[in-house]
């Protein structure tokens, strides 16, 4: 069995900037960030840099919520301890590149967009017509939402990202396969499969009848 190493790291996703209203949500957000951790979007760039197939990477990262809290622990194990740590690196980082790349400028720019707009129509119907001002209450409700939408914009620019860096990825100082006591259990094992494998065929050539010549 060949040795193996695991390194490990964890980041911590912010929930307060998603402003959760509930358990269901957090545990849906958290949920989330195991899925984007283990997506092609994190793992192409990392497969493409170490010259393998994501497939070959797959199976040695794992990444677990740990219990109630916003921290995602992540594993890789490989048979390097040095390239266990630096491939675990090159998955943090591109995760995080991902995690934090949100539209925020994008929405920012439409509500800037909106609100001029809003403001044009609300100064045109205030000198015009009396017979229009029926229109400025819903006007202003709209510019009043336009205005609590960027500034919830402002205050999660202001918490930073999302993810972050928790414990920079270190590797454990003992391999984590095999161990030597579920190998000395599986060597029992087998052995004992093979004895009485072995047994059976005996115990049926000395029971079986002896072949006649004639």
């Amino acid at each position: 069995m060949p040795v193996q190493y695991a390194a490990h790291a964890q980041v911590v996703y912010a929930l307060t900037r998603e402003q959760p209203t509930g358990f269901l949500r957090e545990d849906r957000n958290m949920s989330t960030q195991l899925v984007l951790l283990e997506s092609r979007a994190v793992l192409d760039p990392v497969a493409a840099e170490w010259q393998v197939s994501v497939d070959e990477l797959t199976p040695a990262l794992s990444a677990d919520v740990l219990s109630e809290s916003e921290i995602i622990d992540i594993r890789f194990v490989d048979s390097d301890r040095d390239r266990a740590v630096e491939v675990l690196s090159w998955v943090v980082q591109e995760y995080l590149a991902v995690a934090n790349a949100d539209a925020r400028s994008d929405v920012q720019n439409y509500l800037d967009a909106e609100l001029f707009a809003i403001l044009d129509r609300i100064e045109a119907v205030r000198s015009g017509a009396p017979s229009g001002q029926d229109q400025l209450a819903p006007l202003v409700e709209r510019e009043q939402w336009l205005r609590t939408q960027l500034d919830e914009l402002r205050m999660t620019d202001l918490v930073g990202p999302g993810a972050s860096t928790l414990v920079q990825p270190y590797v454990d100082p003992t391999p984590v396969s095999p161990r030597p006591m579920v190998a000395t259990s599986a060597g029992g094992a087998i052995g004992g499969v093979l004895a009485v494998f072995l047994l059976a065929i005996l115990a049926r050539r000395m029971t079986r009848p002896p072949r006649s010549d004639t």
